[in-house]
């Protein structure tokens, strides 16, 4: 488990980042729509589609950035077990985003 005093650290450096999360986290979402409503346009044209999408990926490069530097500094806060706990979280989410690809794909062929 996690002690009282990690957590409240790693409360804290997430608190320190709130603002950033939340103002990446409307521009991943603005930039979405933004994309959807270009992929729909029939007069839109490829460099449209293109700038619509750089601009999401932008936006996501930017939350990465900051997912990054929250990591780098929650880890020493983190025990080994805690860290390997995370690992395997991010496997099982890993196999399950695959088995789902894999399904769509299966489903494409038919």
């Amino acid at each position: 488990g996690m002690t009282d005093a990690r957590a409240a650290e790693i409360r804290a450096v997430l608190k320190g980042e709130r603002e950033a999360l939340a103002r990446l986290s409307r521009s991943i979402l603005d930039s979405r729509a933004a994309l959807r409503d270009v992929i729909r346009d029939a007069e839109a044209g490829e460099a449209d589609v293109r700038a619509a999408s750089f601009r999401l990926a932008r936006a996501q490069a930017d939350m990465v950035v900051v997912r990054h530097q929250i990591f780098v500094r929650i880890k020493p806060i983190l025990t080994a077990e805690q860290l390997g706990a995370m690992t395997q979280v991010q496997g099982r989410v890993d196999a399950l985003l695959e088995g789902a690809i894999e399904s769509f794909e299966q489903g494409l062929a038919e």
